[in-house]
């Protein structure tokens, strides 16, 4: 695993957020269908006459950024679970708290240092040292 790596995880989380609130945020995301077809009478005379059938369905627009969403998604999660393997075969409980929050949780190096109860420089050294090994 690299840093690298764990830095797009964070950015591939972003991406996924952008794209569901493009959904959210997208103005209806229907569009009406209307088509025409040929029937007949269901009795004697089986005279032929033209039937419109109306509808609503998702737009084309709708549905790629959906089928988008769902392949990063499904991206994300291979990802983290990737990257939980590695923290978890990490030895050190201390160093498993700091890359989580720093690379999984996306936090700054000082909120890290604040929550852990470290210098934001011992924070750097530690993930330096995960990193070097």
């Amino acid at each position: 695993m690299t840093k690298q790596r764990l830095e797009q995880f964070h950015r591939l989380r972003q991406e996924v957020a952008t794209l569901e609130r493009c959904i959210e945020d997208a103005p209806n995301g229907t569009e009406r269908v209307t088509d025409a077809v040929q029937g007949s009478h269901s009795g004697f005379p089986y005279n032929k006459h033209k039937i419109t059938i109306e509808g609503s369905g998702e737009s084309l627009v709708m549905r790629r950024l959906k089928k988008r969403l769902g392949e990063k998604k499904a991206r994300l999660a291979e990802e983290l679970d990737a990257i939980m393997e590695y923290i978890d075969s990490l030895e050190d409980s201390v160093v498993r708290q700091i890359v989580t929050l720093r690379y999984v949780e996306g936090l700054a190096v000082c909120e890290v240092a604040g929550l852990v109860g470290y210098s934001e420089r011992q924070i750097s050294r530690i993930i330096k040292a995960a990193f070097a090994g």
